[in-house]
């Protein structure tokens, strides 16, 4: 009975949240897909880097620029969706930038 009601709460929390994740405007939408793409990115980076690291023959430049350009069109495709939307548009190349320099910022200091 207590492994029912425990199932049954979770049931609760996750239909109470997806209701929530509907309700949110489009401004919301749009930051989250571009937050997760600059996230992705890091982590991407990140592995790009260790992977060079641990493989001499590694071409992290071509690693980089993949992530780099995924997350570009990301950005790219969230301002098409969500449009006005959208508190900043067309700011997928310069957030990237930024996110990737960081990344090998912190790599360098790792």
């Amino acid at each position: 009975m207590r492994a029912i009601v425990k199932g049954m709460t979770a049931v609760a929390v996750v239909v109470a949240c997806e209701s929530a994740v509907y309700a949110a405007s489009d401004a919301v939408r749009c930051d989250s897909v571009k937050a997760l793409a600059a996230g992705t990115l890091f982590k991407s980076i990140m592995l790009c880097n260790h992977r060079a690291f641990a493989d001499n023959t590694f071409d992290v430049g071509v690693c980089r620029t993949n992530a780099y350009e995924k997350c570009v069109a990301k950005f790219q495709r969230a301002d098409l969706i969500y449009g006005a939307g959208c508190v900043f548009t067309g700011n997928g190349p310069t957030v990237c930038q930024e996110t990737l320099n960081s990344a090998n910022t912190i790599w360098d200091d790792v």
